[in-house]
């Protein structure tokens, strides 16, 4: 608002014309004056805070640490990824520069025993960082020493583990198109259909033919139906089929569902041999916490690392009573070696662990229920002027679409990772894989040779029965004729 205070010369002309500004609404505080002499004059430097200057071209210091995809280091010291991304954008959105740098101790910020500060936190506590960037987890503790900007993206606590292939699948894997109660069903419903057959054979009035008259041929025992129906479910042809219509009818549709069930198993079977199929021990926390063979990893210095290590919930103190008979970590290179050579899971932001396993989709399989989740954005020093700037940028970015358009470029893989474990990569079969058919039909051998050897004992008994009632028959004759001789 503008308020004069003027007077008039002999000639009634103005003199000493001098403009008051003041802020409204009150129009009682000035914040600046403009006269003829000294033209416009702000006493009020804040007065124009509100215009989107940006930061002047200033240099800020902006502290990070590798966690891909969100910061990734290459080979020549510079910086790129899903961060550096939004902190190019906000450089040029708010007329800044800016140079990266990490913390020597390598922590992200958690407290320390006395509770001091460590990592990113304390730097830009202590001023030497005026920005920090990266997948910095919103918490209460840190809020309290830093202040946060709108979260880039909500993120969850998750588990990666390496692939523990399914060897006893593996053998039997010929079978897996079908389930084990589809197997016993075909099983019954092939018995089923052999007695079926052998009853209609047997009360059928044209159940046999006759070559001549009065000359029957031989027919059929149940034995022999049920081996008829076997017979024609394994494509084989057999010596005896049905002389009657009746029993050509069930027989006939017996084949039909021959076909579209061993049709169904091939098309199956196709698939199951030329996937690789991995077990998943490990699918939540509380499968982690309800073992002991497979201990969880965490980087020292983390925020999971200290909500762990307070233990507020039962699952939290197991895990960490897991976490101290595992080595230490404090990056990621060192968890995933340690995984894909022994007995560990890695946990760490769910984000993180996606773009791992796009990695290396071929070792590593994620668990299944992330936790812990909540909001992850860049810190500054507590009251930092910047804070208001990049928080509303940020959320300019979110609405244009751009913080969708990085993520969908750096989490974006070439690679297909199922969720059940198994990788869409076919292999060649092996003598392993292949393995089953062969010891059924061991396995089947052996019975044959079992049933054997029954058969030849039930016959020898058979014969010694009927050479004893021979010799008895010859003894009684030979009692008979010296009986009638005497």
């Amino acid at each position: 608002m503008l308020l004069s205070s003027r007077g008039f010369t002999a000639d009634r002309y103005r003199n000493n014309t001098a403009l008051y500004i003041t802020r409204a609404p009150e129009l009682t505080e000035p914040v600046g004056m403009w006269t003829r002499s000294s033209r416009l004059n702000i006493a009020d430097d804040d007065l124009f805070n509100r215009i989107d200057s940006g930061f002047g071209n200033i240099t800020i210091v902006v502290g990070t640490l590798p966690a891909e995809p969100f910061i990734i280091k290459l080979d020549n010291g510079e910086y790129e990824g899903f961060c550096i991304d939004i902190l190019d954008e906000l450089a040029l959105r708010l007329n800044f520069r800016y140079e990266l740098t990490e913390p020597e101790d390598g922590l992200w910020g958690g407290m320390n025993p006395d509770g001091s500060w460590n990592g990113l936190v304390r730097k830009t506590m202590d001023k030497e960082f005026d920005m920090s960037i990266g997948p910095i987890s919103l918490t209460a503790e840190r809020e309290e020493v830093v202040d946060y900007t709108t979260p880039v993206m909500e993120d969850g606590a998750g588990i990666i583990l390496r692939k523990f292939e399914d060897t006893y699948g593996k053998i039997f894997r010929s079978f897996k198109p079908f389930t084990l109660n589809v197997w016993i069903t075909i099983g019954f419903v092939l018995l089923a259909v052999g007695l079926i057959l052998g009853f209609v054979d047997k009360v059928s009035p044209y159940r046999g033919k006759t070559s001549e008259i009065g000359q029957k041929i031989k027919t059929t025992s149940v034995a022999d139906d049920i081996w008829i129906v076997y017979g024609s479910y394994m494509e084989q042809g057999t010596e005896f089929t049905p002389s009657n219509a009746s029993g050509r009818f069930i027989l006939g549709f017996w084949w039909i569902f021959t076909i579209l069930i061993i049709s169904s198993y091939t098309a199956s079977l196709a698939a199951f041999l030329t996937v690789a199929f991995f077990d998943k021990p490990i699918k939540t926390i509380d499968d982690l916490t309800s073992q002991s063979e497979i201990k969880p990893l965490v980087k020292q210095g983390s925020n999971l690392y200290t909500l762990l290590k307070k233990g507020e919930t039962e699952r939290y103190r197991k895990l960490y009573e897991l976490l101290q008979q595992a080595p230490e970590v404090t990056n990621k290179d060192d968890a995933i070696k340690l995984v894909l050579t022994g007995n560990y899971a890695y946990l760490t932001d769910q984000s993180q662990l996606q773009f791992l396993q796009k990695e290396d989709c071929d070792q590593l399989i994620l668990g299944e229920e992330p936790f812990n989740s909540g909001g992850i954005g860049f810190i500054v020093t507590k009251g930092s002027p910047l804070l208001s700037q990049l928080s509303y940028n940020i959320i300019k970015l979110q609405e244009a679409g751009l913080i969708r358009k990085w993520t969908q470029k750096w989490w974006v893989s070439t690679e297909t990772c199922t969720e059940d474990g198994v990788t869409n990569v076919v292999h060649s079969l092996e003598l392993s894989t292949t393995s089953g058919p062969f010891i059924a039909f061991a396995g089947s051998t052996m019975l044959a040779l079992i049933c054997l050897i029954i058969e030849h004992i039930c016959f020898r008994f058979k014969l010694l029965s009927c050479a004893n009632k021979q010799r008895k028959m010859t003894v009684d004759s030979e009692d008979s004729i010296s009986n009638g001789e005497l």
